[in-house]
């Protein structure tokens, strides 16, 4: 991504109060002082126009998607690890407990399925046993935000050497890369949720991206607007998959031809649903490649 003015880059995923959009302009915005930011809207309802200001364009996005906002109302976001010490070793949502503030039993299952009982008091309070995230196997950091990896592969794979299953969703991502900067260092992970992320479409199919894939064997992709040529550069991308999740509302401008991703024989069970196009049509053709 190209960046701009005040570090923010084109593409770029943020949020702005409880909405989340696409950063399409940074700059001036005549008459008017001052730098502005030009998003899309991924709710289109929130929009005033089409990218343009007084007879000038300054972005292209969907009719009627697009705003102009100050860059002090922009949420970037935080990263990967930010994100895994907020909810895991600082104890910001780590499990639910109850508001009377009794006691709770709960266990982390090590790498060797051994049960260690955590002691939580109250809503705030938890124990020091749950700081140690390299023990963790599964952990969702759904709606944290996230945006960017925070470090390298080598120190998010020390960070969480167990860990199997991965939750992602509905988060500030921008891009392939930025999902495979998180996943490379994570040698065991099988499992990812990337679903209600809205990652530009990757430049081509190979895009040098499989080795931070190689162990996925789980992928879910769900409600991100993917085109069918997308699909394909999963197809390419994830060698390992197994089980792929695609349920989407908005699928009208993908033409269903057979036979389509030839690129596996090894893939086992597909799931896709989808509004617009006929379903038992779309599972005709993955069953075809089978």
């Amino acid at each position: 991504m190209e960046v701009e003015g005040g570090g923010f880059a084109i593409g770029q995923r943020c949020r702005v109060g409880e909405y989340f959009a696409t950063i399409l302009y940074v700059g001036a915005v005549p008459p008017s002082q001052g730098e502005w930011v030009g998003v899309e809207w991924d709710d289109a309802n929130r929009g005033k126009h089409s990218g343009d200001n007084d007879g000038v364009q300054y972005f292209s996005c969907k009719p009627g998607g697009g705003s102009f906002v100050r860059p002090k109302k922009i949420n970037r976001g935080v990263t990967f690890l930010e994100a895994v010490r907020q909810r895991y070793a600082d104890g910001g949502g780590v499990a639910d407990t109850d508001d009377n503030g009794d006691d709770d039993d709960m266990f982390v299952v090590d790498e060797a399925s051994r049960l260690t009982k955590v002691y939580m008091v109250g809503k705030d309070k938890i124990t020091e046993k749950l700081s140690q995230v390299d023990m963790l196997r599964d952990i969702s950091l759904r709606d944290m935000l996230i945006s960017s990896a925070g470090g390298d592969s080598e120190q998010i794979g020390a960070t969480l050497p167990s860990l199997k299953e991965l939750d992602l969703s509905h988060n500030l991502l921008s891009t392939w890369n930025d999902v495979a900067a998180i996943t490379t260092g994570l040698k065991k992970l099988n499992s990812l949720n990337i679903s209600e992320n809205r990652l530009a479409p990757p430049p081509d199919f190979s895009a040098g991206l499989s080795s931070g894939f190689g162990s996925l064997t789980k992928l879910f992709v769900n409600k991100m607007n993917l085109q069918w040529s997308e699909v394909q550069f999963i197809a390419a991308t994830f060698q390992a998959i197994q089980e792929l999740q695609l349920v989407s509302k908005s699928h009208q401008d993908i033409e269903v031809r057979k036979p389509v991703l030839v690129y596996h024989q090894s893939w086992g069970r597909y799931f896709l649903r989808s509004s617009v196009l006929n379903t038992q049509d779309l599972l005709d053709c993955l069953n075809s490649c089978n």
